[in-house]
């Protein structure tokens, strides 16, 4: 069998169909990558807000703003720790004697 090459139209509607079968670039705004970002931040360092601010190059302060702007409040809180066991508490006469 010989191989036969497509010149032509045929070309042109193959290089179509396979343009139309590449993934489109998703763009994003601008405030949902910053959105993704402070999430994305926070669950890395576990709910630290200091250290999360410092890693997204912003201020504590801004976090704060960006979270209530976001309505992220919610899930910026960090997860309460676990209780210790009995024998690790201090007795409450000992927290205030010398």
């Amino acid at each position: 069998m010989a191989a036969t090459a497509l010149s032509g139209p045929a070309v042109g509607q193959l290089q179509n169909l396979f343009a139309a079968l590449e993934p489109q670039p998703v763009i994003l705004p601008l405030c949902e990558i910053e959105r993704r970002a402070i999430i994305e931040t926070l669950r890395y360092t576990k709910g630290d807000h200091s250290t999360a601010a410092h890693l997204l190059g912003i201020g504590r302060t801004t976090l704060y703003r960006k979270l209530k702007e976001y309505r992220l409040e919610d899930q910026a809180a960090p997860e309460p720790k676990p209780l210790g066991s009995a024998s690790e508490a201090v007795p409450y006469s000992r927290v205030f004697t010398g």
